[in-house]
């Protein structure tokens, strides 16, 4: 795809994203260099940052035509307990490298979320105001307002639900159905579930074609969780009565967490890279069999 010899930093590669940017990109002719806070993974394909410690020295490697800033605190409640902690990483360190890499004529691409959006309505539109409810979607939503108002050339990507085979509450429910132990999803909570590869696909063309502005990947519409669960047992022939639902509100979980609505419009995916993101089983289908 690309034949130019532009090479691609991802930052932040020790998170599933991350991971899947570095391996999934150069299949599509891009070389690509991650960043890791793991000393043991520094290597050819990774160089060390620690986004939570000191920038200042920080220079971005030679020959990095556009970057992805994908680091993130991604855990809501983690954010919510911590707000400080979460902001030093998810907008302090952001806007830090981001000025750094544009100064140094590198195209920048921003991993956001559909968590700038209250949940109110379904589909949301990339040009209407945000309106986050919770620490992580205003901290989202906050470097997105820095990108776009100070580099007209600055793109962002917001995505919903992104699944791999190695996501953690997947991969529980699948071995506990399999051993024949109860499962308990929240029937309250819904997904708009993207593969993880949709997703690797979109940037890689989202690199090649260098749109600015806002760009939205989500799942066509949401499924609770409990059907999640509830699929996945099917397609595993487990008892399909192992699944128990339950509501979130049960647990004490606040109705920020559970929005009734996580969809994104993705009329600008379509119509400018031609791509249509798959349907949530085919997208649940698919994690399931590469994790067996």
């Amino acid at each position: 795809m690309n034949g130019n010899g532009a090479r691609a930093l991802v930052i932040g590669a020790d998170g599933q994203i991350g991971r899947a940017l570095v391996s999934g990109l150069p299949r599509y002719g891009i070389p690509t260099l991650g960043t890791t806070r793991r000393p043991d993974r520094v290597g050819p394909d990774h160089i060390y940052l620690d986004l939570d410690g000191d920038l200042s020295a920080w220079r971005c490697p030679d020959a990095i035509s556009t970057a992805i800033l994908a680091a993130a605190v991604t855990r809501i409640d983690a954010c919510e307990r911590a707000p400080e902690a979460a902001r030093r990483v998810n907008v302090a360190a952001n806007l830090a490298l981001a000025d750094r890499l544009v100064e140094r004529g590198v195209h920048v691409l921003f991993l956001s979320s559909n968590q700038v959006f209250d949940g109110s309505r379904p589909h949301r539109r990339a040009d209407e105001p945000t309106s986050p409810r919770t620490v992580y979607g205003c901290q989202k939503a906050e470097v997105e307002h820095y990108v776009l108002e100070r580099y007209d050339t600055a793109a962002i990507l917001r995505l919903t639900k992104v699944v791999t085979p190695q996501l953690p509450l997947l991969c529980q429910w699948s071995s506990a159905l399999r051993a024949g132990s109860p499962v308990r999803p929240f029937r309250d909570l819904v997904i708009a579930p993207l593969p993880v590869g949709f997703v690797v696909d979109t940037i890689a063309r989202m690199i090649e074609r260098r749109p600015a502005g806002v760009m939205q990947a989500s799942g066509p519409r949401d499924v609770p969780y409990a059907d999640v669960a509830l699929h996945i047992a099917r397609r595993l022939g487990a008892d399909p009565a192992l699944v128990q639902p339950h509501d979130s509100s049960a647990t004490g979980l606040l109705p920020l967490f559970a929005p009734r609505n996580t969809t994104l419009d993705t009329s600008r995916l379509r119509d400018e890279l031609g791509l249509i993101p798959p349907e949530p089983w085919p997208t649940i289908d698919s994690t399931i069999l590469a994790s067996v």
